[in-house]
Protein backbone atom coordinates (compact mmCIF):
# COMPACT_ATOMS: atom_id res chain seq x y z
CA UNK A 1 0.00 0.00 0.00
CA UNK A 2 2.81 2.56 1.14
CA UNK A 3 4.78 1.55 -2.27
CA UNK A 4 1.06 2.80 -4.39
CA UNK A 5 1.27 5.44 -2.37
CA UNK A 6 4.43 6.33 -3.17
CA UNK A 7 4.34 5.90 -6.51
CA UNK A 8 1.40 8.43 -7.09
CA UNK A 9 3.09 11.11 -4.86
CA UNK A 10 6.40 10.91 -7.63
CA UNK A 11 3.84 10.83 -10.39
CA UNK A 12 2.02 14.18 -9.13
CA UNK A 13 5.52 16.21 -8.48
CA UNK A 14 6.96 15.06 -12.05
CA UNK A 15 3.36 15.61 -13.47
CA UNK A 16 4.04 19.10 -11.57
CA UNK A 17 7.45 19.77 -12.60
CA UNK A 18 6.70 18.81 -16.10
CA UNK A 19 4.08 22.03 -15.83
CA UNK A 20 6.09 24.69 -14.10
CA UNK A 21 8.64 23.59 -16.98
CA UNK A 22 6.28 23.95 -19.60
CA UNK A 23 4.90 27.76 -18.15
CA UNK A 24 8.22 28.90 -17.64
CA UNK A 25 8.86 28.30 -21.03
CA UNK A 26 5.76 29.77 -22.80
CA UNK A 27 6.55 32.95 -20.06
CA UNK A 28 9.65 33.21 -21.64
CA UNK A 29 8.32 33.04 -25.36
CA UNK A 30 6.24 35.98 -24.30
CA UNK A 31 8.53 38.10 -23.06
CA UNK A 32 11.12 37.81 -25.78
CA UNK A 33 8.59 38.63 -28.46
CA UNK A 34 9.64 42.00 -30.01
CA UNK A 35 8.01 45.00 -28.74
CA UNK A 36 6.05 43.05 -25.84
CA UNK A 37 5.02 44.83 -22.80
CA UNK A 38 7.54 44.51 -19.56
CA UNK A 39 5.72 41.68 -17.63
CA UNK A 40 3.67 39.88 -20.20
CA UNK A 41 5.72 36.67 -19.47
CA UNK A 42 4.43 36.58 -16.08
CA UNK A 43 0.74 36.70 -17.12
CA UNK A 44 1.19 33.61 -19.65
CA UNK A 45 3.24 31.82 -17.03
CA UNK A 46 1.16 32.54 -14.73
CA UNK A 47 -1.89 31.28 -16.25
CA UNK A 48 -0.34 28.27 -17.69
CA UNK A 49 0.72 27.07 -14.62
CA UNK A 50 -3.47 27.32 -12.91
CA UNK A 51 -4.41 25.73 -15.32
CA UNK A 52 -2.04 22.70 -14.68
CA UNK A 53 -3.16 22.28 -11.44
CA UNK A 54 -0.24 24.04 -9.61
CA UNK A 55 -0.87 26.02 -6.19
CA UNK A 56 1.30 28.82 -4.61
CA UNK A 57 2.50 30.09 -7.81
CA UNK A 58 5.14 32.49 -8.05
CA UNK A 59 6.76 33.59 -11.32
CA UNK A 60 9.90 35.51 -11.46
CA UNK A 61 10.68 37.24 -15.00
CA UNK A 62 13.34 39.64 -16.15
CA UNK A 63 15.31 40.57 -18.89
CA UNK A 64 19.12 40.86 -18.58
CA UNK A 65 21.87 40.63 -20.95
CA UNK A 66 19.29 40.65 -24.05
CA UNK A 67 17.74 37.36 -22.90
CA UNK A 68 13.98 36.85 -21.20
CA UNK A 69 14.55 34.71 -18.18
CA UNK A 70 11.31 33.23 -16.15
CA UNK A 71 11.48 31.15 -13.34
CA UNK A 72 8.37 29.39 -11.97
CA UNK A 73 7.96 28.00 -8.82
CA UNK A 74 5.00 26.63 -7.28
CA UNK A 75 3.40 23.75 -5.18
CA UNK A 76 2.21 20.55 -6.23
CA UNK A 77 -1.25 19.39 -5.32
CA UNK A 78 -0.26 16.00 -3.13
CA UNK A 79 -2.05 14.50 -0.05
CA UNK A 80 0.81 13.67 1.78
CA UNK A 81 3.29 16.61 1.78
CA UNK A 82 6.64 15.34 3.15
CA UNK A 83 8.19 18.91 2.28
CA UNK A 84 8.77 17.68 -1.14
CA UNK A 85 5.86 19.05 -3.24
CA UNK A 86 7.74 22.69 -4.12
CA UNK A 87 8.90 22.80 -8.00
CA UNK A 88 11.10 25.71 -9.74
CA UNK A 89 11.85 25.75 -13.30
CA UNK A 90 13.63 28.15 -15.17
CA UNK A 91 13.71 29.34 -19.26
CA UNK A 92 15.74 31.84 -20.77
CA UNK A 93 15.43 32.98 -24.36
CA UNK A 94 16.87 35.65 -26.45
CA UNK A 95 15.01 38.98 -27.04
CA UNK A 96 13.49 39.25 -30.42
CA UNK A 97 15.11 42.40 -32.76
CA UNK A 98 14.11 44.33 -34.99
Amino acid sequence: MLTIVGLVQAAVWLQARQCAGQAAISGAEAEALFQAPAGSGRTVAEQIAQQGGLENVHVRVHRTGGMAVVTVTASANTFLNFGQGRVSRTASIPLERP
